[in-house]
């Protein structure tokens, strides 16, 4: 046993330059020296890196490369102080381990002298016949120090683990590996903290939310009163709407209050209705079947009007939500609408009475149904406009927005909410008055009572929909 101890020494010291002729590193030393081994995983000491970035202990296979990489001239190996100790048997093997000198020279990188001796204990592993020996691992005498200075190293990253000090965890355990590279607990506990980190980081950073909704709601017109009209106002029901982005931008500690701005485009119907128990007017400078002018007197009476305004909403506003408990939170959000009206529509039912006032004699005045027969425009009728456009509503709407309501985390990307909101118009819904305006001017005549009004729009509704986490 003793011969085979000192040939596989004689074979490490020779084939652990990997040089044949000093200038080049040998494929078939390579090969040589791994058939030293039990197996290519074997550890051995990393005697090889003057910079000591690398890992103490490195398997055969990874030891090798850092030759071919640090030394590519090769090394001058010499082994000294050779002490055996007593053989022992392991199962079907015997195993005895040397202890001895190692004189490493080279130049690393090809430019820096590197000359070291090293204190090595070889492990040696021979067949149950002795036929055979192999080295199972080299190893230096200070790995009892590397051994407390790793189980300090992983006492103190376990510690900061559970504080949850994930990138001090990591490092700690980063530096366990360099003494022990094949540790495997801190090499899992890297990939912990790792993906701690990650979904730290994931969870504290600013999420970008893709809203889709509905949106129903009841719209009326404050109205103001005028010396030609006194109207009334109620609500109409009107459906819609659209997408939107939210993006939040803080949140505190426990992450129970987020806030954010968010932005829309949503379609939406306003139909509010327009009411007035009687109107006068005069249109003046009419002309007759007779060529004879005349002033026409006209009186409406039951004015029953129900705008249709389509309208493409684009809100701001900030939100906020507070959450209670891990599913339900509660919504706040305030900012501005601008509305952009795409369509304006009327339908509108009245009784007209039209009569003639002649001026030029004695401001005679004319009236009558049976007139109609030799087309006098004088008589009573009704009058309707059924799904007409209007241009007496403005097309630029600029509108308050408040809502509050409550949203359920279905999912950790997905919530439904439901939202009450109010929107007040800021600017007039109406265009100005035009002087020449008349609500109509003959029985097949009726146009929008918007013309003579001026007023704000209050819109009730419900926002209801889905919020998507897409970043």
């Amino acid at each position: 046993m003793s011969k085979q101890t000192d040939s596989i020494l004689n074979l490490y010291m020779k084939y652990a330059t990997f040089t044949v002729d000093g200038s080049s590193i040998s494929t078939a030393y390579k090969e040589r020296f791994k058939n030293l081994f039990t197996s290519p995983e074997v550890v051995v000491l990393n005697d090889l890196d003057p910079t000591l970035r690398s890992p103490k202990e490195v398997p055969v296979q990874t030891y090798i490369s850092f030759v071919e990489r640090m030394y590519p001239t090769g090394l001058s190996i010499d082994l000294s102080d050779i002490r055996k100790g007593i053989p022992k048997r392991q199962a079907n093997d015997i195993t005895i381990e040397v202890d001895l000198k190692k004189d490493l020279l080279g130049f690393y990188m090809d430019r820096e002298r590197y000359n070291k001796v090293f204190n090595l204990k070889f492990f040696l592993t021979f067949t149950n016949n002795i036929s055979q020996a192999h080295i199972s691992r080299v190893a230096s005498f200070e790995i009892a120090k590397d051994s407390l200075d790793y189980r300090t190293l992983i006492r103190e990253a376990d510690q900061y683990f559970q504080e949850e000090q994930y990138d001090l965890a990591k490092e700690k355990y980063t530096q366990a590996l360099l003494i022990f590279s094949n540790a495997t607990y801190p090499r899992i506990q890297v990939r912990k903290c790792t993906l701690a980190v990650e979904k730290i980081k994931y969870e504290n950073r600013k999420p970008i939310y893709l809203i889709i909704q509905v949106h129903p709601a009841f719209a009326s017109v404050s109205l103001k009163a005028n010396d030609k009209v006194n109207p009334e106002t109620k609500s109409g029901f009107g459906f819609g709407g659209g997408i939107g982005f939210e993006m939040d931008l803080f949140q505190n500690n426990i992450k129970s209050i987020r806030g954010g701005f968010g932005i829309g485009i949503y379609l939406n119907s306003m139909k509010p209705k327009l009411l007035s128990d009687s109107l006068k007017e005069t249109v003046k400078d009419k002309t007759d079947i007779d060529g004879d002018s005349y002033d026409l007197l006209v009186g409406l009476q039951n004015i029953d009007e129900k705008l249709k305004i389509t309208c493409l909403d684009i809100p701001i506003y900030f939100q906020t939500k507070f959450g209670i408990g891990k599913t339900l939170f509660l919504n706040v959000k305030i900012g501005l609408k601008v509305g952009l009206a795409m369509s304006t529509k009327y339908n509108s039912t009245a009784n007209g009475d039209f009569r003639g006032r002649y001026p030029q004699y004695n401001n005679i005045i004319l009236y009558g149904n049976e007139l109609g027969q030799f087309g006098y425009p004088y008589g009573t009728y009704d009058l309707s406009a059924e799904n007409q456009s209007t241009e007496s509503v403005n097309s630029l709407n600029l509108s308050f927005l408040g809502a509050v309501g409550i949203g359920f985390r279905l999912s950790e990307k997905v919530n439904l909410f439901a939202n009450l909101d109010y929107a007040y118009g800021l600017s007039n819904l109406f265009k100005e008055n035009e002087d020449n305006f008349h609500l109509s001017e003959n029985k097949t005549d009726l146009k929008s009572l918007g013309g003579y009004l001026q007023g704000n729009t209050s819109l009730f509704g419900l926002e209801l929909g889905l919020q998507f986490r897409i970043f």
